[in-house]
């Protein structure tokens, strides 16, 4: 139907399925082509989904796909930190958030995503929103595009880079992706780096256009406080800083929030899981070499706010 693979898909199901129940509802907030919530339906009868996406051609797609299961689906176009306005008060036993472009968008010139085929400077998720990479390169000051390439892409030549697209723009308008993935390749030469020079700006600009990073954070938030006990969230993201917001949250949630030793002991509303689950399979690399840089953290909620109350220790003599 389409040549997106579901990163491990295996792994997902394994932390998914045995916590989901009939009548139980499950959030994929990153519902892309349908992969991982056409399978978790197909194993966990009673289920009900609520799919979610921001790419209106991706939610089509998963809508034909998932037709199987329509009375047990619903659709939602929106951001995925907005997931809580159409739950109605429920509570959801799992989210599922897979962070990761989708083949359909990175191998469509159109999109403006990829670095290694020429396109427009789109890079819109919602292609509805009004910023596009276009706006950002040709109208950011050098100082702001600095910031975007260094904070979102981790790139250590940001200043050159900017230096060389403010120079470039001057002289006419950047309109394609091979115009600024070429600008890229001749201030920063592929043998200083591994991989395409581009990778990092092209990163940076993705997540600028989309606002990625902040609606993960207000998303991750909010499955946390809706999620039942014995509810699990899944995540897999692809790159450092996704991560580090995924890790640093769960973290702090699956700990005490008291100092050790306090004589007043709160235990944690959350626990991880799926420690062993982490990475993806050298098989699965080997068939699908876009799941390489996949990494998958998990938390079960084991207590209620309600719950988890404080109890006095008794301090040592």
């Amino acid at each position: 139907m389409n040549g997106h693979l579901p990163v491990m898909l295996g792994e997902v199901c394994q932390l998914i399925e045995p916590v989901l129940g009939i009548g139980d509802v499950f959030i994929d907030a990153t519902l892309g082509a349908g992969g991982h919530s056409e399978a978790i339906l197909m194993s966990s009868q009673g289920a009900l989904l609520y799919g979610i996406d921001r790419d209106a051609y991706a939610l089509a797609l998963a809508r034909k796909r998932l037709s199987g299961f329509a009375d047990r689906c619903k659709f939602v176009h929106d951001t995925f930190d907005k997931f809580d306005k159409y739950l109605s008060n429920l509570h959801p036993k799992v989210f599922l958030f897979d962070l990761g472009m989708s083949s359909m968008q990175i191998d469509n010139p159109d999109r403006g995503f990829s670095y290694m085929k020429s396109g427009p400077l789109d890079m819109r998720m919602n292609e509805s929103d009004k910023i596009t990479a276009k706006e950002i390169l040709n109208g950011y000051s050098e100082t702001a595009l600095i910031r975007i390439f260094r904070d979102y892409g981790q790139e250590r030549y940001a200043k050159r880079i900017a230096r060389q697209i403010c120079k470039a723009r001057s002289v006419s308008e950047l309109v394609t992706t091979c115009q600024v993935s070429q600008l890229i390749r001749d201030v920063c030469p592929p043998h200083i780096r591994k991989g395409h020079p581009a990778k990092r700006v092209f990163q940076a600009l993705r997540i600028e256009v989309n606002s990625e990073l902040l609606f993960l954070r207000t998303a991750l938030e909010k499955a946390l406080d809706l999620l039942q006990v014995g509810g699990r969230i899944v995540v897999l993201s692809y790159h450092s800083l996704e991560d580090r917001i995924v890790k640093h949250l769960f973290r702090s949630v699956s700990v005490s929030q008291l100092p050790k030793g306090f004589y007043i002991n709160k235990d944690p509303e959350y626990k991880l899981i799926g420690k062993d689950l982490k990475n993806p399979k050298e098989t699965e690399i080997a068939n699908n070499p876009r799941a390489s840089s996949a990494h998958l953290r998990a938390v079960e909620r084991v207590h209620s706010h309600s719950q988890a109350e404080a109890q006095i220790v008794e301090p040592r003599a």
